[in-house]
C-alpha cells in the first residue's frame, strides 16, 4: 500500500503495525497454524474506508464486525460500501450498534425507530450474528 496510514476522526491506523514484519497478522498466522485459534477477523466502528483498506490486504479474513443499523445508509454506510463485498467473499459479518450505540441506544432514544424494529432490521441483513 503506497500510503501506510489511514486517518479517521479518532486517530491514525498504521497498517505496518498489523501487516509489517513482526506485526499482528504474523502472530495471527502462527496462532492459526498452531491451532491456537480457528478464526481471525477485524472490526471498525467509525469509517468504512478503514475496513475497506483491511479487506485490500493479503489475508483471508474469517469475520468482520461492523455497525449494522437502520440509519447506516445515510452516512458513511458500512452496509452499502462493505456488506456486498463481505458477502461475495464469504466473510462472516458480525453486526453491532444495531441501536445506534450508547448505553440507551441512540436510535430508539430519539423516538425515530423502536428498539425491536432496530433489531429486526439488523437481523434482516446478511449477518452471522448481532452483538
Amino acid at each position: 500500500m503506497a500510503n501506510d496510514k489511514q486517518y479517521s476522526s479518532t486517530g491514525i491506523y498504521r497498517y505496518e503495525w498489523i501487516f509489517g514484519p513482526g506485526g499482528a497478522i504474523e502472530a495471527a498466522r502462527v496462532a492459526l497454524e498452531s491451532g491456537k485459534v480457528r478464526y481471525v477477523g477485524f472490526t471498525g466502528h467509525k469509517s468504512p474506508h478503514i475496513l475497506k483498506a483491511m479487506l485490500a490486504q493479503d489475508f483471508e479474513w474469517d469475520t468482520c464486525q461492523m455497525p449494522i443499523n437502520v440509519l447506516d445508509a445515510h452516512y458513511r454506510s458500512f452496509q452499502k460500501e462493505l456488506l456486498p463485498e463481505l458477502v461475495r467473499r464469504q466473510i462472516g459479518v458480525i453486526g453491532m450498534k444495531s441501536l445506534g450505540g450508547g448505553m440507551q441506544g441512540k436510535i430508539p432514544s430519539s423516538g425515530l425507530v423502536s428498539a425491536p424494529d432496530c433489531i429486526r432490521f439488523a437481523l434482516s441483513q446478511p449477518v452471522a450474528s448481532l452483538v
